[in-house]
């Protein structure tokens, strides 16, 4: 009994630590019980980060982090999109480290004896030419590149392109740190899972729009055929190209231990890669945009901003600072993901192992040093979280010592 207590409470100090990294620190602490009232002390320590790829040195040591789960982290820029400002975009880079990492210490299944810390060995975003090119007179790309972030630049003017290039990533991903036996049988190599066939890259990388889209421009269904056959092999390239890169950072000996496949998109193009990821063994988490709430002052303009209800909430958040997951905005929170469930969305209801709702109009303090340019507040940040196996649908806390995939 005494061996377990102490386990507990080593496993709250580390997660007490981690919570402090998070952007909502400031803002309302979360409630250590749901019987209790008393809510738990904020910790305004400051946020650490480490470098995104482990060395080959680091792999052959890991020690006690053995247990800790491997997560892959991949940013569609087109969707979630970075500040402008090059400090700000690095900062939002750090928060969805931050919320990755918050996915060891016990928080994938709440046992208190695993308190290995997770470790983010692939953090890479994507967009297309058109992003990129902006991204890059903002030199936010070069900001994103310093905090360790992997930009890819998905080849060619047509829909989707990012989308697809993440999907074939995500794909190379899973089947490299897949154990053999895991997923569907198909393609299973002596050492693992080998890569994927052409019927199965199709169906999961390439998306509907896509495909539409070449047929359209084609005369003929042979065109057609050829159109998309053609598509299909520069996606084989970005498969293999993402394969390789993975080999060399020596993923594949991590098969066996807890992996992680965090998605910072809401587009619904991702489900397919995301299913065949959970097929491979894989956790799904993903991070978006899901509940917009009607406090900031780009929904102003909407009808529903205009009633006494979020007039009182809009004014009660100023009193409060209007940084940070305040008392009146968490009320407008869990208001809009009432009114439009989480768990509702495709992509969640689908595939979703958990989910991270982010706000990218909200501001939250930026920790002295922590990459914000010397800036007091910086937009963007993770306000709540779904748990598919939770306590009802609704959106909890964040942080929170309460596992972010409960136990089944």
């Amino acid at each position: 009994m005494f061996t377990f207590r102490g386990r507990r409470a080593v496993s709250r100090r580390r997660a007490m630590a981690t919570l402090a990294a998070a952007p909502g620190a400031r803002g309302l602490a979360p409630r250590s019980s749901a019987k209790r009232r008393r809510r738990a002390p904020v910790v305004r320590a400051r946020a650490t980060t480490t470098t995104t790829t482990a060395t080959d040195d680091d792999d052959d040591d890991r020690g006690a982090e053995s247990d800790g789960p491997v997560v892959a982290v991949y940013w569609d820029l087109d969707n979630l999109r970075p500040p402008s400002d090059p400090a700000s975009a690095a900062t939002m880079a750090r928060r969805l480290r931050d919320a990755a990492s918050a996915l060891g210490g016990g928080a994938l299944r709440g046992d208190p004896a695993r308190a290995s810390a997770s470790r983010v060995r692939v953090f890479e975003a994507f967009g297309n030419d058109v992003t990129l090119d902006a991204c890059r007179r903002d030199a936010t790309t070069d900001a994103l590149a310093s905090v360790g972030v992997s930009v890819v630049r998905a080849r060619g003017d047509g829909p989707d392109a990012a989308d697809m290039a993440m999907a074939a990533h995500v794909l190379a991903f899973a089947r490299a740190t897949a154990a053999r036996g895991e997923g569907e049988g198909e393609g299973e190599g002596e050492d693992g899972v080998d890569a994927p066939s052409e019927d199965e890259l199709r169906r999961v990388v390439i998306t509907p729009r896509a495909e539409e889209e070449e047929r359209y421009l084609s005369d003929d269904d042979a065109e057609a055929d050829a159109r998309v056959a053609d598509l299909s092999r520069r996606l084989r390239d970005v498969y293999d190209a993402a394969a390789a890169t993975y080999d060399g950072m020596r993923l594949d000996r991590e098969r066996g231990v807890e992996r992680v496949v965090m998605l910072a998109t809401s587009d619904n193009d991702l489900v397919p890669v995301a299913a065949a990821a959970k097929a491979l063994g894989a956790t799904v988490v993903f991070c978006g945009d899901f509940a917009p709430v009607g406090l900031n002052r780009k929904s102003a303009k909407r009808a529903s901003s205009r009633t006494k209800r979020v007039r009182r909430r809009r004014a009660d958040d100023a009193r409060e600072g209007g940084v940070g997951v305040t008392r009146a905005y968490w009320d407008a929170l869990q208001a809009a993901t009432s009114a439009r469930p989480v768990s509702r969305l495709k992509l969640v209801r689908e595939v979703a192992d958990a989910a991270f709702v982010w706000d990218n109009t909200r501001p939250f303090y930026c920790d002295e040093g922590g990459g914000g340019g010397g800036a007091t507040q910086v937009r963007g940040g993770v306000v709540g979280v779904w748990r598919k196996r939770g306590r009802g649908n609704g959106v909890g806390r964040w942080p929170s010592l309460e596992p972010v995939v409960p136990a089944e």
